[in-house]
């Protein structure tokens, strides 16, 4: 049997996108801003609630600078704060990322931080619906393109996250440490729109509690990565378009 080869979904239209809650029924350790803590069912669910408001907030911003459009594959969302991040079966979203209305009147800063890591993980899911699974039988672009990717010095040889080895297991980790070359590269260069400055999103994004060697290694290989995607077989996954 002939395989199908893998076409990226349509876009969606933020602002018809649906957000759901899943609610904690117990409590739980959970990741908040990169530390495990322990909460009780009740702050669970605030915090899934106020995650959940701030996604609204985001798919509903069409200025210029935040519009992020063009990264939006799913429009179907769930907040689930038991359950990491992930772009399929369904797409989830956890409740690390968090802020109240009350933080938003009167400590700003922190509510502008958290908004930016909520939609840097946003975008970095729907990444994964756009770019398609590390296969080269469905998906053969992609896999040269991450031959190429690692011919560059930093992307050799990066550790393979422990994240990934208790996700899918130690044969495919290595794989998926690949692919996340190219979301997390992509991923650096929507933030790079988002907060007007290369080195703005470097911070941003070295500050995610995952996934940090391949952050640390696409950031030292920026502009030879780049190089790469502009190539014309690969250019259009820089999403350039209005």
């Amino acid at each position: 049997m002939i395989p199908t080869p893998f076409k990226p979904p349509a876009l969606q239209d933020t602002t018809a996108s649906v957000v759901e809650c899943i609610l904690a029924s117990h409590d739980n350790e959970v990741y908040v801003d990169g530390e495990v803590c322990f909460l009780t069912k009740d702050e669970l669910n605030i915090r899934t609630h106020n995650t959940a408001r701030m996604l609204k907030i985001i798919l509903q911003d069409k200025t210029e600078q935040y519009d992020i459009s063009r990264y939006f594959w799913e429009r179907h969302l769930h907040v689930d704060p038991l359950t990491r991040p992930r772009s399929h079966p369904k797409f989830i979203l956890d409740a690390e990322y968090s802020a109240t209305p009350e933080e938003e009147i009167h400590h700003p800063e922190i509510w502008k931080r958290q908004l930016d890591m909520l939609r840097s993980v946003l975008v970095h899911e729907q990444l994964h619906l756009f770019v398609g699974p590390l296969n080269r039988r469905i998906n053969p672009r992609l896999t040269s393109l991450v031959w190429k990717l690692k011919m560059i010095s930093p992307l050799r040889e990066i550790p393979i996250p422990k994240i990934l080895i208790e996700r899918v297991g130690e044969q495919r980790a290595r794989a998926a440490t690949d692919l996340h070359i190219v979301v997390n590269w992509l991923e650096l260069q929507a933030n790079k729109r988002f907060m007007g400055t290369l080195s703005q999103a470097q911070d941003l994004i070295t500050s995610v509690a995952v996934y940090q060697d391949i952050y640390q290694a696409v950031i030292e290989a920026d502009v030879a990565i780049a190089e790469i995607f502009r190539q014309p077989e690969y250019r259009d996954y820089l999403l350039e378009h209005p």
